[in-house]
């Protein structure tokens, strides 16, 4: 994998981030879609049926309490209209039974039903016989009340504590799910910083390094006597590879117009001291014959001196 990115461009490198960035930005988008949707479902589910299931078992808890005090304050103060009172009541709870029904068609409301109405029509008429005195309060009927009472304030009771726990829970998983969101999210955003941060900071490494080294190998041909064995190495197939090929090429013409030049140089300095002995020689040769003229060992003199400065600038390396 890594021998494949290193044969990459620069501009390609560039564009793969580029499109790493950009996959991973829309799978983020995809799964926070998802996950809002999921988190307004769930939050519409509480709303619509969670919530008022529990609020109506909490109403029918009240009720149920109610149509109690109804049935004993009816007995302490001997009214039976007082008892007819508890069918209003009655009515509601059936009422919000049925609808915690249609809300969850799971909950099973009969039984529910079934035991309130065994406990509803036996307290009713035990009330109105004992108002009416048609019977005595005896030990076997006030033991059957009290269990019957006893019986369905549990049962509503429990429905009431169990789709209060339904309701919380689905509130805690919601909020799992959220903090959970935002635990993905933080680690994503953390994820990817540190990819951006590598890439960024290895790719200008890389730049700064191999751009440095093309500066210096340009500074070595401007100077006075550049060395021309130095040849930058192609290290990847890219945009600076294809500027240090061209760079190495240019080089070596340079290299070439850069001995050609020393070349003819040098001939023109050889032709130029040439000349230039030729010259001098001329010139002493002309000054010996003047002398010579005018003196035979004056012009012989000048000669001599002439030969012995040839010797002495030949042992001088002159």
């Amino acid at each position: 994998m890594l021998s494949k990115l290193s044969k990459l461009t620069i501009v390609q490198k560039i564009v793969f981030t580029y499109i790493i960035t950009i996959t991973v930005f829309f799978i983020y988008l995809l799964y926070s879609y998802n996950f809002t949707q999921n988190s307004i479902n769930q939050l519409n589910k509480t709303i619509q049926q969670q919530l008022p299931i529990s609020q109506l078992y909490s109403k029918n808890y009240e009720l149920l309490d109610d149509i109690i005090g109804i049935f004993t304050d009816a007995v302490i103060t001997n009214e039976s209209d007082l008892v007819d009172s508890a069918n209003g009541k009655k009515q509601l709870i059936i009422d919000n039974l049925k609808q915690i029904a249609i809300y969850d068609n799971k909950i099973d409301v009969e039984n529910e039903e079934k035991q309130f109405f065994e406990y509803y029509n036996y307290a009713y008429a035990f009330t109105l016989e004992l108002i009416k005195k048609e019977k005595d309060a005896n030990l076997k009927d006030m033991t059957k009340l009290q269990e019957l009472s006893k019986n369905v304030i549990l049962d509503f009771e429990k429905q009431k504590e169990l789709s209060m726990h339904l309701l919380v829970k689905s509130l805690e998983e919601n909020s799992d799910k959220t903090s959970d969101f935002f635990n993905f999210s933080l680690f994503l955003a953390i994820i990817t910083f540190i990819f951006m941060s590598i890439s960024v900071v290895a790719m200008h490494r890389m730049l700064k390094s191999r751009f440095n080294k093309v500066i210096k190998s340009i500074k070595n041909l401007a100077t006075g006597e550049p060395d021309f064995s130095i040849r930058l190495e192609i290290e990847y197939q890219d945009e600076i590879g294809e500027i240090i090929k061209w760079f190495n090429k240019l080089q070596s013409k340079f290299e070439i117009d850069y001995n050609h030049l020393n070349k003819l140089r040098k001939e023109t300095e050889k032709s130029l001291e040439k000349e230039i002995e030729d010259t001098q020689k001329e010139v002493v040769f002309t000054m010996g014959a003047i002398g010579e003229s005018r003196s035979k060992e004056t012009g012989n003199h000048v000669r001599r001196v002439a030969e012995y400065s040839k010797l002495l600038a030949l042992l001088a390396g002159i």
